[in-house]
């Protein structure tokens, strides 16, 4: 949906009309159907009539980022894929109450997602946003909050005094990453570029300046001085925040998890780093040879792999790689206890200290064969096992997950158990690690 195509639900009329169809029940293509056909019959404009149903899918889109606030907001296509998740926004948030904040100046509301969080912890907002009808979106959906004020303008020609002479303390800023042509991967090509955005630390009061960005990102486009978080929400890798002033805990790298509940399962850092966004990644001790494989692997969380805390993990965990640069871990153990294996119960596998303070950082498998990368030997032996659902992952080999599971398990066993085929390199060579998924049993 284009902004101008927004611009008829913006209208009394059009916008009383979206919230009554909203009522009527989730989007669906034959509730469409309906809705298009009845409106037409009653003589509604054909432009309102394709406002009010883009309104409605995106509405019901937006659940999965906003929940039931999605029902009450005006979204466009593009708002919505750059939009912040609300429990991410709900830290954003919180990192300027904490850190004093009064006032927040949103640099590029886009829809108005993060100043929605600001205001919904009592912080005074003062939102900026170049197109006149996003503008317009983001000033309804913050209307239950009267005191947020919403302004269409060019961030990158604000009245940085007048600001601070009208309180703002704080600024966020989510340069956009994504123009008619597709995604721009190289900071210098977001508007605006990293490198303006960040230097608006300057004209911001005890440089309180938070910046969302990809989660991609090069650590050499770092600030050196900053704390980096990347986050993670259901094991979705979603964004990093570089945190500037009094909004960081401490300068470095860290990682924050976020179950699809919305709540936090998880924050790390390595308390050895340098303290340094931008330093090189720590190397994990790594397997020497095959043999040494032990009788589990553990995957770290994306946010945790991002931000170059593998090593910690490992640490935690009492592991090695599996093979130089590839983000496996294995031991050998812990999983003894783990949950739901015979014999055991939540007690046991709370003993194990290593076990309980990584089990929320990602998941483990307990190893229950390693073969050759082989599709034929592959096949054989799965249907010697008898197999019924094949999950097949991979690191550091050069497959399509999906074509290996069609070629080696073309006849599933109703019967069978559930495996995970792992495709990878240990100490160097290419395999296949046979295992069980490991539920998480730690809440």
């Amino acid at each position: 949906m284009t902004q101008n195509a927004l611009q008829p639900v913006l209208t009394p009329e059009g916008f009383q009309m979206l919230e009554s169809l909203g009522k009527l029940g989730s989007y669906s293509p034959q509730l469409a159907d309906k809705l298009n056909q009845g409106l037409r019959k009653r003589g509604v404009d054909p432009e309102l009539v394709a406002a009010i149903l883009t309104q409605l899918e995106l509405r019901d889109e937006a659940r999965a980022k906003f929940g039931g606030f999605a029902d009450a907001m005006l979204l466009t296509r593009d708002g919505l894929e750059q939009a912040t998740r609300l429990p991410v926004a709900a830290h954003h948030a919180a990192r300027f109450r904490r850190a004093g904040c009064q006032k927040v100046a949103d640099l590029g509301c886009g829809i108005g997602a993060e100043s929605l969080a600001f205001a919904g912890v009592g912080l005074l907002v003062e939102a900026f946003e170049i197109d006149e009808t996003t503008a317009a979106a983001a000033l309804l959906n913050l209307r239950a909050f009267p005191e947020a004020k919403v302004t269409q303008a060019d961030i990158t020609k604000l009245n940085w005094k007048k600001l601070r002479k009208a309180g703002v303390d704080g600024a966020f800023a989510d340069p956009a990453r994504r123009d008619k042509h597709g995604r721009k991967l190289k900071p210098k090509h977001w508007k605006p570029p990293l490198d303006t955005v960040l230097a608006w630390r300057h004209e911001v009061p005890g440089e309180n300046l938070g910046v969302k960005v990809a989660p991609g990102i090069d650590y050499q486009e770092l600030p050196a001085d900053a704390e980096v978080t990347w986050v993670s929400v259901g094991g979705d890798l979603v964004e990093a925040g570089i945190w500037l002033g009094d909004l960081r805990e401490k300068p470095g790298r860290s990682a924050l998890l976020i179950g699809a509940d919305g709540h936090v399962r998880a924050a790390l850092r390595d308390p050895s780093d340098s303290g340094k966004a931008n330093a090189p990644v720590r190397a994990a001790d790594t397997l020497k040879s095959e043999d040494d494989l032990g009788d589990w692997i553990f995957e770290p969380d994306a946010a945790v792999i991002r931000a170059g805390l593998v090593a910690r993990a490992a640490e935690l965990a009492g592991a090695r790689l599996v093979s130089p640069g590839i983000a496996y871990l294995t031991g050998s153990g812990s999983l003894g206890a783990i949950p739901g294996k015979t014999g055991c119960d939540q007690d046991e596998a709370l003993r194990d200290a290593s076990l309980a303070a990584t089990m929320k950082l990602g998941t483990y498998f307990r190893i229950e064969r390693v073969c050759a990368l082989d599709e034929k030997a592959l096949k054989k032996t799965l249907k010697a096992l008898g197999v019924r659902s094949l999950e097949v992952k991979k690191r550091g080999a050069d497959i399509s997950p999906a074509h290996l599971r069609k070629k080696i398990l073309a006849k599933p066993n109703p019967e069978g158990e559930d495996l995970t085929l792992l495709a990878t390199r240990i100490a160097g060579k290419h395999r296949a690690i046979l295992a069980r998924r490991i539920p998480d049993s730690i809440s």
